[in-house]
């Protein structure tokens, strides 16, 4: 199966993520590896007398995470040279128990500046819940290669192409 390039990308194409559903372990260690322990996160009772949330929510960044892990078929086929930036507004609280996906519309597409043989594609994006509530929202800007990346990929030239080197 051969990488889509960035003379493949249309403005207006849209893509929905496969599901995961979020766990309380996914919480604990997201907890343990980015050390943010705030009972917001890891204490339902604190929660209930301090916010109107009814239980512990997710860390926003978590989310932000798993909804940026979520396979694509149609993104994950793209010849990505760089992940340029994220964006997101943490719209609704997630919980345990949820499910979650993440919808994609392409913005731009449009010629790099420095290296006019690739290009840079901005996509809106949506992170929602299995009842289709926005949890959060926002942009995600790549780096995409050109056909002719994939070429010299392909004929086996020295150069590094998707984190191949050739």
């Amino acid at each position: 199966m051969s990488a889509i390039s960035i003379d493949e990308i249309r403005k207006g194409d849209a893509f929905v993520s496969n599901a995961r559903t979020l766990r309380e372990a996914d919480i604990v260690n997201f907890a343990g590896l980015s050390g943010d322990f705030n009972p917001l996160h890891t204490d339902d009772e604190w929660v209930r007398e301090h916010t109107d949330y009814p239980r512990a929510i997710a860390h926003g960044l978590l989310v932000t995470s798993i909804g940026s892990g979520l396979r694509h078929p149609e993104i994950d086929q793209w010849l990505i040279v760089a992940y340029l930036s994220v964006e997101r507004t943490f719209v609704s609280p997630a919980y345990p128990g949820d499910s979650i996906q993440q919808r994609s519309v392409v913005r731009e597409v449009r010629r790099s500046r420095s290296n006019p043989r690739n290009g840079v594609v901005v996509v809106d994006v949506e992170i929602i819940n299995h009842e289709g509530t926005v949890l959060q929202s926002g942009a995600d800007t790549y780096l995409i290669g050109s056909a002719q990346d994939e070429a010299d990929s392909a004929a086996g030239s020295d150069r590094t192409v998707v984190g191949r080197a050739r």
